[in-house]
């Protein structure tokens, strides 16, 4: 059970404006939550408190975020704690990286578009931030209008949520790159095994390493079928699988090289500077 202050005076006031701005008497929020106008009182008056069920209730009345009240109630959920897990599973994903011998290539293998947000944006900085000659290539395995505006929304949003990104990151554009699988290369939409999170290869002088979100799911599982059920089951952000899985993805991957850029004749670099018309049109 989640562990919160028994009273909370700054709670109370929250209660008493998100009523008055509803329009609605103390009388009425009461009724429609099944407890005392007395009751309803002390919570406004006297930062009483009530039971997670009430304020989960509470918050449907009023028109408001649960989040918001959980947040001035200072509760920890079990959301929350799972969010610090995988906080500090990112904290030992990049000491690690940092720790690889040099050059260090990313190659994240995605079925659907890239989710673009503030968390993302940082999440990609914080990254290409770790070592100043690490690369990350995002390969989505589908020729997809949708897969090829996600990669370019990332890369502004990385811009936009960091000013300065392209100078304290060294060749930060050319860092980060995005490729779709061209058409004549695409496995078949049909017949092939859906990959249910994004897959991680980190490839340097000692060989790939592949990593995959949840604990511990096949190399290829079942897509969850919205991120909170995902969250719900696995409290870990990154596992590893085996060398030979590795090795699997790198050769189907086609990687040029040491760590290098994915195979031309298999993939399509997503540019900037082009519309996607202009990007379709590669020979």
């Amino acid at each position: 059970m989640p562990k919160r202050a028994r009273k909370s005076q700054e709670f109370g006031t929250w209660v008493k404006q998100a009523r008055l701005q509803s329009g609605k008497s103390q009388k009425e929020i009461a009724e429609s939550l099944s407890v005392t106008q007395q009751y309803l009182s002390k919570i406004e008056l006297q930062g009483v408190v009530p039971s997670d069920a009430e304020l989960v209730r509470l918050c449907e009345i009023l028109g408001k975020p649960e989040e918001e009240a959980r947040k001035i109630l200072g509760i920890t959920t079990k959301a929350d704690e799972r969010l610090q897990v995988l906080e500090r599973e990112f904290l030992g994903f990049q000491q690690w990286l940092i720790s690889r011998p040099r050059p260090i290539h990313i190659y994240i293998v995605r079925e659907d578009p890239e989710p673009v947000d503030e968390n993302s944006a940082m999440l990609h900085y914080e990254i290409l931030s770790a070592a100043p000659d690490l690369k990350i290539s995002i390969l989505f395995r589908y020729f997809d209008r949708k897969n090829w505006a996600s990669f370019r929304r990332l890369v502004e949003v990385i811009k936009e949520t960091f000013p300065k990104a392209e100078k304290k990151i060294p060749n930060f554009q050319s860092r980060i790159s995005g490729y779709l699988r061209k058409p004549e290369f695409e496995e078949d939409s049909q017949k092939r095994i859906p990959l249910g999170q994004p897959a991680v290869v980190v490839m340097d002088k000692d060989g790939p390493n592949l990593f995959y979100y949840g604990s511990p799911p096949p190399l290829y599982h079942e897509k969850q079928v919205a991120e909170e059920n995902y969250l719900s089951q696995y409290n870990t952000a990154l596992s590893e699988a085996p060398k030979v899985k590795a090795e699997l993805f790198v050769n189907w991957i086609e990687i040029q090289g040491l760590a290098g850029k994915p195979s031309d004749e298999l993939w399509a670099k997503i540019f900037l500077n082009q519309s996607f018309e202009e990007f379709s049109k590669f020979e």
